[in-house]
C-alpha cells in the first residue's frame, strides 16, 4: 500500500506546459498513437488561450505551465449580503511629504523633492506607502495607476511600464478587459500592487487562473480572476463562502481540500488566491501514456478523495464537478492529493443550477432532471477510479444523449422507481422506451450489452463491487462516503506493486 508520503517517480517537466482546466471533450491528442476512444476524447481540445493586450511595447506572452482547473460558478441571493468583496479605500492624508519624512524609520527617506525622486530598484525598500510609490516609481506607472495606487495602503510590486496595458478611458473598464470581460493578463505586470503575474494556468467560462509571486509573503500562489460581470461576481461569493466554511472547519488541513488564502477586488474583477500545488490526475495519466496506474496507488487516491467527500457531505456541500482534472498532487514526488475547483459547488439547500458536472462524469440524475444530492459526487468518483485503472474514460459520450446511452449499455435501463422525479425524461424516452439507441458515431447500443467486468478486465473482485455500488442508478441506494470508507476494497491492505507508476518513456 502506498502511503500519502511515499515517494513517486519524478514527473516529466513537460507537465508545466499543459493546462488542467480543459473539459474532457476539449482535449487535444497528446500522442500520435492512442486508442480509438482516446482519439475521440482528445480530438477537440481547445487551443491554447490567447491573451490579447494593448501594449506600449511588445510584452512577453503568458504560457500555460501547471494544472489547477476552475469551472463555471453558481449564484445564490442568500449569501450576497454575508460576503462583501470591496476595493481598497483611499486613506485621507494631510501634508503627505511630512507624513513620509516623520513616520519612516528606514534608512531611506523620501520626499517630494525632484532631486530625490529616483532610486535604483536595489535601493527601494518595500512595502512603500502609496505617495512614496508615486514619487519614486512614477516612471513605471501608467496614467490610470497614478490615481489608482493611492487607494492602496501598501505597495509591494508595480512591474515596469513596458509590461502594462495602455489605459483607454473611452473603453469599458478603461481598456483592461477583452471583449469577453476577461481581464487582460500581462506577464510581469502586477495584480493589486502585490502579486507579480508569472504564467497562465488555465481559462474557463468563469474567467482565468494565473500563477503569481506574492511579494508580501514571498511565495508563489494561484490567483483565480473572475470575469467582470455581475452574475459571475455573485457566483464567486458563493465559492468564497464555501471555501471559507471548509477552511474554518478544517484548521489542521487534513481533509485534502484546496486552501483559499485571500480574496479581493481588482479593477472590477473578483480575485481569489490559493496555495499553488502540482499536476492533476489527468496529466498524471498522460505522463503514464494513458496506460492506467497501479491498483495500490488508485486505492491511495480513492481513500483521500473519500475523506474529502465525507467532509463536504457533512457540511452539506456538493462539489458538482469531480473529475481527474480537479484532483491534484500536492507534490510531484508524493502520493498526497487535494480536491480543487469549487466554482460549481453549492450548499444543498441553495441549489440553483441543474446543468452541472463534466459530461463523462455526469450522474444520471443530472441528465434526467432529478433533484441532486452529494450522491452525484460518488457517481463521479466511480467513473474516475475506472479511468485511473484503464487509462481511458468509462463512458466518453459526445452528447448528453450519448452519455445516457453509454450508461444504459453497461448498467441496463434505469429502474422505474426513479422516473417519477425525472423532469427531463421526455427528452430521452417515449414512455419507458428509448427514443433512439444510436450513438452519434452511428453505433447501436444494446442495454446491458457491456458488463463492467468486461470493461475493468482482471481487476480485484472487491474493486469491481466497489465501483458497482458507486454506479447505482438510484442515488438513494448509492454508496455514501462513510460506507465507502468501510468497504472491503478500501480497508484491505494488500502489498503495493513495485512497478513504476510512470512508464520509462515518459521520464526525462
Amino acid at each position: 500500500m502506498i502511503s500519502n508520503n511515499e515517494s513517486l517517480p519524478k514527473l516529466d517537466e513537460s507537465h508545466k506546459d499543459t493546462s488542467s482546466f480543459l473539459s474532457p471533450t476539449s482535449r487535444k491528442s497528446l500522442q500520435k498513437k492512442t486508442t480509438k476512444t482516446s482519439q475521440k476524447r482528445l480530438k477537440t481540445k481547445r487551443s491554447d488561450p490567447k491573451i490579447s493586450t494593448d501594449p506600449v511595447k511588445k510584452k512577453p506572452s503568458l504560457k500555460k505551465n501547471r494544472s489547477t482547473k476552475i469551472s463555471s460558478l453558481l449564484s445564490s441571493p442568500k449569501v450576497s449580503s454575508k460576503i462583501q468583496i470591496t476595493s481598497p479605500v483611499a486613506r485621507v492624508r494631510k501634508n503627505s511629504s511630512k507624513l513620509i519624512a516623520n513616520t519612516s524609520n528606514r534608512s531611506l527617506k523620501f520626499s517630494l523633492s525632484p532631486k530625490n525622486s529616483y532610486l535604483s530598484p536595489e535601493e527601494i525598500e518595500y512595502p512603500l506607502k502609496p505617495v512614496q510609490a508615486l514619487n519614486v516609481l512614477k516612471s513605471e506607472l501608467n496614467s490610470y495607476e497614478k490615481g489608482e495606487v493611492l487607494k492602496y495602503s501598501e505597495v509591494y510590486f508595480v512591474g515596469t511600464i513596458n509590461n502594462k496595458i495602455v489605459p483607454k478611458i473611452e473603453c469599458e473598464n478603461h481598456g483592461y478587459d477583452d471583449p469577453h470581460t476577461d481581464y487582460l493578463l500581462v506577464k510581469r505586470d502586477h495584480i493589486a500592487y502585490r502579486y507579480e503575474i508569472l504564467s497562465l494556468l488555465g481559462k474557463g467560462s468563469f474567467g482565468q487562473v494565473c500563477e503569481c509571486f506574492d511579494h508580501k509573503k514571498k511565495e508563489k500562489v494561484a490567483i483565480k480572476v473572475i470575469k467582470n460581470k455581475p452574475k459571475f461576481h455573485q457566483q464567486a461569493r458563493i465559492e468564497i463562502k464555501i471555501l471559507q466554511t471548509m477552511r474554518e472547519c478544517d484548521p489542521d488541513d487534513t481533509k485534502h481540500i484546496i486552501r483559499m488564502k485571500n480574496y479581493f477586488m481588482f479593477r472590477n474583477h473578483v480575485c481569489i488566491t490559493f496555495e499553488l500545488i502540482s499536476v492533476n490526475l489527468y496529466e498524471f495519466l498522460r505522463l503514464n501514456s494513458f496506460e492506467g496506474i497501479s491498483p495500490s496507488l488508485i486505492k491511495c487516491f480513492a481513500k483521500q478523495v473519500l475523506i474529502s467527500l465525507q467532509y463536504t457531505k457533512k457540511l452539506d456541500i456538493v462539489h458538482c464537478d469531480l473529475k481527474p482534472e480537479n484532483i491534484l498532487l500536492v507534490n510531484p514526488q508524493k502520493a498526497t492529493i487535494k480536491l480543487i475547483d469549487f466554482g460549481s459547488s453549492c450548499f444543498v439547500p441553495e441549489r440553483l443550477h441543474t446543468y452541472i458536472q463534466s459530461r463523462f462524469y455526469r450522474a444520471p440524475e443530472i441528465i434526467l432532471g432529478i433533484p441532486y444530492t452529494p450522491a452525484i459526487d460518488m457517481w463521479s468518483l466511480g467513473c474516475i477510479l475506472v479511468e485511473l485503472q484503464t487509462g481511458q474514460p468509462l463512458w466518453p459520450g459526445e452528447s448528453e444523449f450519448d452519455q445516457l446511452l453509454y450508461i444504459i449499455s453497461t448498467l441496463g435501463m434505469p429502474p422505474q422507481e426513479i422516473f417519477p422525479l425525472a423532469c427531463r425524461k421526455s427528452l430521452f424516452f417515449d414512455g419507458t422506451s428509448l427514443k433512439t439507441t444510436k450513438l452519434l458515431c452511428g453505433k447501436i447500443i444494446v442495454p446491458s450489452g457491456n458488463q463492467l467486468s468486461d470493461v475493468i478486465k482482471g481487476c480485484d473482485s472487491d474493486f469491481l463491487n466497489f465501483i458497482e455500488k458507486c454506479l447505482e442508478w438510484n442515488p438513494t441506494k448509492r454508496l455514501t462516503p462513510d460506507e465507502a470508507l468501510s468497504h472491503p476494497w478500501v480497508k484491505s491492505q494488500k502489498p503495493s506493486s513495485k512497478s513504476s507508476i510512470i512508464s520509462k518513456k515518459s521520464l526525462p
